[in-house]
């Protein structure tokens, strides 16, 4: 028998993982700024 909290906790885990993908998805964007800005030439511009 699944339990509402286990439902939620399942729901909120979800949530976690969706907000650490977008985390890193964000961090790695700002890297590739700093690249782009430290060496113009050599970032490819999407």
């Amino acid at each position: 028998m699944i339990t509402p909290s286990a439902l939620f906790w399942k729901a909120n885990f979800h949530k976690v993982i969706a907000g650490i993908v977008q985390d890193a998805g964000q961090r790695s964007r700002l890297n590739e700024d700093k690249r782009f800005r430290l060496f113009p030439g050599k970032s490819r511009r999407l």
